[in-house]
């Protein structure tokens, strides 16, 4: 029922007072209605201010607009400081860290829905402005808050940064630092758990199955709940940032943000080749595996009947360090190098196949740096020897060697190239021949290395393998070609095979 005139509630006479006083004053004022009324008056309006002799000190004052104390004027402090970013985000004197930091800690933490969300749009506009870092700084310390509440609107933000920008800008190492913390993914609060799978979601749709990948360290169980999530998503369309931070407008369509090569690589169809590599930071290892605490390089001059032991456990820790790395920082590998040569010639199985999967580890975090090619191409001529041993131990970790190395490092023409292809002619040595095959099968099935094998390597290993199957001496030997002669064909086609047919000599 609506109120009769003499009983209506009339314009606050403190207010109307406050509409006299400076913007300054206003904003200090101790009645939080009165800061309400001037918030919500330049929200209102904020390019009336365009031409104000105050516009300067507005500015200036955003920062502590950002931390009003009074809840009842928190959404319109908010709102204020959204609309004057959105019209004069770029002027020199908005105190951006203040803002950033004062309305998360003002924001975040209330019961209002409204008021989380209005914080998450300030930051994409800092974000937008060139404050990308201060965000992600201050969002990192609410992740470590004790108030749930906190910690699932810095995930949100992180969402919306990532879906607004793309990983041009929130880039995924930044995203899975986050997911990686202790206890977010498993958190004890429901929207603290569904915000952190939401992340993780929205950086699978833009760098698909790397993801998981990167996520690996995390226990059986939450791989499995965001592999259910992952494919609930799995195919949709590759998204596009929605925006682009203001130092990028105007620069051309072929510099803009290319997403870390994401669509480039993926519109090639070439997206399976994403790695770890391809989304971290370059990190240092070599102090880490020669440091106070642990040092590969004195265990592996362990001495006695357990010597073997200290060298595989030491080998197997240098490998875990370089693996969590991802992508490895330039330095000097040479004593790394050495070692594990040394290692590979080692008397004891366990410690050749852990120097052959820190050497993996090697080529994973190097790719093509750091002197790596060549000492590749050294461990490639010894990996293949290794298949001579009787030891099935060994000869299985040959097969992933050379993946490894035809994938990061080497390309599949150079894996298999004469040296290690002329080991099918040489003096009888049936076992080595038999583990040779499948090796082969093995690498030219590999989606990844296939794409690094030209039409020229392909023509070499066919000869190679006609050549068995047309003078080799031993039936099982010649079958074994034929049956990768065969997958090759499906690979190239019949008719590369016909014409090294038709090249033969015929014989005798």
């Amino acid at each position: 029922m609506e109120q009769p005139p003499e009983f209506a509630e009339g314009p606050d006479p403190e207010i109307e007072a406050a509409r006299n006083s400076t913007v300054d004053q206003r904003v200090n004022n101790s009645n939080w209605k009165v800061r309400k009324d001037v918030y919500d008056e330049i929200a209102g309006d904020p390019q009336k201010l365009q031409q104000s002799d105050e516009m300067n000190e507005i500015c200036g004052l955003l920062g502590k607009i950002a931390g009003e104390s009074a809840n009842g004027a928190l959404l319109s402090a908010l709102e204020c400081v959204n609309k004057m970013l959105e019209n004069f985000g770029n002027m020199e004197l908005i105190p951006y860290n203040d803002i950033i930091h004062n309305s998360c800690n003002k924001g975040f933490g209330n019961s209002r829905d409204a008021i989380r969300d209005k914080t998450i749009d300030i930051l994409l506009i800092c974000i937008y402005e060139g404050h990308k870092e201060e965000v992600i700084s201050e969002l990192s310390e609410n992740l470590g808050s004790k108030n749930p509440k906190i910690v699932a609107a810095a995930l949100k933000a992180l969402t919306k940064a990532l879906k607004t920008y793309g990983t041009s800008q929130i880039t995924p190492d930044i995203i899975i630092k986050v997911l990686k913390k202790p206890g977010l993914l498993d958190h004890k609060d429901i929207n603290v758990k569904k915000e952190g799978k939401a992340l993780a979601v929205e950086l699978y749709t833009w760098i698909g199955n790397v993801v998981p990948e990167m996520l690996k360290t995390l226990n059986e169980q939450l791989l499995k709940d965001l592999t259910v999530a992952f494919e609930a998503v799995k195919g949709q369309d590759q998204p596009e940032p929605v925006k682009r931070i203001r130092s990028m407008e105007g620069v051309m369509i072929k510099e803009q943000d290319n997403d870390n090569g994401i669509q480039q690589q993926q519109q090639s169809g070439s997206s399976s080749q994403l790695s770890v590599y391809d989304f971290t930071a370059p990190q240092e290892v070599l102090s880490q595996i020669a440091g106070k605490q642990f040092n590969l390089f004195n265990d592996l001059k362990a001495e006695g009947k357990k010597a073997w032991e200290v060298k595989r456990d030491a080998l197997e820790k240098t490998a875990k360090i370089i693996q969590n790395a991802g992508h490895l920082k330039e330095g000097n590998y040479s004593e790394l190098y050495k070692a594990l040569k040394v290692c590979v010639g080692d008397a004891q199985v366990n410690v050749q196949v852990s120097a052959l999967n820190v050497f993996m580890r090697l080529c994973e975090g190097l790719k093509k740096r750091c002197g790596i090619v060549n000492q590749a191409k050294i461990m490639l001529a010894s990996s293949v020897g290794l298949l001579t041993s009787k030891n099935l131990q060994l000869i299985r970790a040959v097969a992933p060697f050379l993946i490894v190395l035809a994938t990061n490092t080497l390309s599949a023409d150079e894996v298999l190239c004469d040296s290690t292809l002329n080991i099918l002619h040489e003096k009888p040595n049936l076992t080595q021949k038999l583990q040779l095959f499948p090796v082969i099968k093995t690498l030219i099935t590999h989606p990844q290395v296939i794409q690094t094998f030209s039409p020229i390597g392909m023509r070499v290993l066919g000869q190679h393998l006609v050549q068995v199957v047309n003078q080799d001496t031993d039936q099982t030997i010649r079958d074994q070609a034929a049956q990768v002669i065969g997958v090759l064909s499906q690979i190239t086609g019949i008719d590369i095979i016909e014409a090294l047919i038709k090249d033969l000599p015929v014989p005798k």
